[in-house]
């Protein structure tokens, strides 16, 4: 994950009131040094997200969506 991208995740989540991952990101220097767990959560998060604003009324895929499909790759869940 870039410097930009983390920043940018740590941003989201504290928009999206999960102070306590924002955090744990922010202590790290890369996120996956976190917890399996804890990237989990975060892909919860993002994913919600992505479900709730990541789509236009066609039901395809917005800028805002792909980004947050790009932070969820970044977190190295699928490693």
């Amino acid at each position: 994950m870039t410097a930009e991208q983390k920043a940018r995740l740590y941003s989201l989540l504290l928009k999206l009131a999960a102070e306590d991952l924002a955090v744990q990101v922010d202590r790290v220097a890369d996120v996956r040094d976190l917890p399996l767990a804890v990237r989990g959560e975060i892909a919860d998060v993002l994913a919600h997200e992505a479900a709730l604003r990541g789509f236009d009324r066609f039901d395809r895929r917005t800028r805002y969506g792909e980004e947050l499909d790009g932070l969820v790759a970044a977190l190295g869940l699928a490693d």
